[in-house]
């Protein structure tokens, strides 16, 4: 889900409109020294990666997003992937009162569809009277399975197929442990 985020989301307000208006990803951050010394990197967070690109908007610097493909390594667990979902949940919902009001306002609604995400569809229940439920759930159910399809292609894993349903509900509960979490978490990676 993060590389599609990376080249869909991320490009979106980094590439094309050039501010950092849902963050930036800590792997993709390259900062002219000038301009680290003066936000500096210095404010107390869990996301301090999203706390910086809220300066960033604040100060109105323009960015730009590389096309440099970054691998980034995953979580080697459930409890894993819940923790460090967790955290950036937790960081981010902490942080976006330092935002900006337009940044503010996408992150907010990104958060919001984040924690429905699960039950996201139900909100246009009222529509099925009019159309099919089917076409509604059919645009995101093809891109979510798409998605997974290309991490359990990459992971060389063909038996995770039957269980990617069951991915989205995590990730879609993962928010509910960053609620949990007292301290700073790093999961382990190698």
């Amino acid at each position: 889900m993060r590389y599609f985020e990376d080249v869909s989301v991320f490009r979106f307000f980094m590439g094309l409109l050039k501010k950092p208006l849902v963050g930036f990803h800590g792997e993709l951050l390259t900062v002219k020294g000038s301009i680290l010394q003066e936000i500096k990197y210095d404010k107390p967070s869990i996301t301090e990666d999203f706390r910086f690109a809220c300066e960033v908007v604040r100060k109105g610097y323009k960015v730009w997003q590389s096309t440099t493909m970054v691998s980034i390594k995953s979580p080697n667990s459930i409890l894993d992937l819940l923790k460090q979902r967790g955290r950036w949940f937790k960081g981010v919902v902490c942080d976006v009162r330092n935002a900006p009001t337009i940044m503010k306002i996408i992150v907010l609604l990104r958060l919001a569809v984040w924690i429905v995400g699960v039950f996201g569809s139900w909100a246009l229940v009222p529509l099925w009277i009019f159309y099919k439920p089917f076409f509604y759930a059919l645009p995101g159910g093809i891109a979510y399975w798409l998605i997974y399809l290309y991490g359990v292609s990459k992971a060389h894993s063909p038996s995770i197929v039957a269980i990617i349903p069951v991915f989205g509900i995590i990730e879609s509960m993962s928010w509910l442990f960053g609620l949990r979490q007292k301290s700073f978490v790093v999961i382990d990676k190698n």
